[in-house]
């Protein structure tokens, strides 16, 4: 997966902090034709909305970009109206939202790279924070709202989705040559684990040699990258 680019989302579109732990996952998707993860993030940066939106991460065919750090707040699936769900609110839960495209009848659909990229970012998530497959849910199980569109009108869909998410693979791709080394020195780690390993050393999490050098996996520089952005390292 390696490092996902992070855009903060207008202060105006999400809350920082949290007033729950992290319990729920929900899905989303963006209601538009073809759009990209990067532009909905630059999107969502831009400006305070009338409305404010935000979600945690938005997902394409291709990559997936981070605009609400976990620890914080973004508003995704709050409502004025009834709830349908009874617990599952912005304050406990992250958002993920799916890019989308229209066919020729103007239905909405996924693209199959999507789905898996979603469903990696998901299962990812809910190893992190121990969330179990009944919390992972659309956003319509939690307002009743028709979205993400394809998996309400298509609720095979949906359960194929989360089939994904819980039979898949350790990661959302074959390992790196990142993920495949040992390090020993932070300033040799890729640059968007830097901070995270930092931040685990001086909590004691990574411990040093006696040379003031460490010996870190490779593969363990996800979880602490996770970690950092959940707020675990501050």
């Amino acid at each position: 997966m390696g490092g996902i680019p992070f855009l903060q989302a207008h202060d105006g579109n999400s809350r920082r902090g949290r007033s729950q732990p992290v319990q729920y996952i929900v899905i989303h998707y963006t209601t538009n034709d073809g759009d990209a993860a990067a532009g909905n993030a630059r999107y969502f940066a831009s400006q305070a909305l009338k409305n404010p939106a935000s979600a945690h991460y938005f997902v394409d065919e291709r990559e997936v970009w981070q605009s609400v750090k976990d620890a914080d707040t973004a508003y995704h699936c709050g409502t004025a109206g009834k709830y349908r769900h009874p617990s599952c609110r912005n304050g406990n839960s992250l958002g993920i939202e799916l890019c989308s495209r229209k066919d020729k009848s103007g239905r909405y659909y996924f693209k199959p790279e999507t789905l898996e990229r979603a469903a990696a970012l998901a299962r990812q998530l809910a190893q992190t924070y121990q969330i179990p497959p009944e919390h992972i849910l659309r956003h319509y199980d939690v307002t009743g709202k028709t979205c993400p569109a394809p998996m309400v009108q298509d609720p095979a869909l949906w359960g194929r989705f989360k089939t994904m998410i819980w039979e898949g693979g350790d990661d959302m791709n074959e390992y790196p040559d990142w993920a495949k080394k040992t390090y020993s020195w932070i300033s040799d780690l890729p640059g968007w684990a830097q901070t995270a390993a930092r931040k685990a050393v001086a909590k004691g999490i990574v411990a040093t040699n006696r040379d003031s050098s460490i010996t870190l996996l490779g593969a363990n520089l996800q979880p602490l990258v996770w970690m950092d952005r959940a707020g675990l390292l501050d």
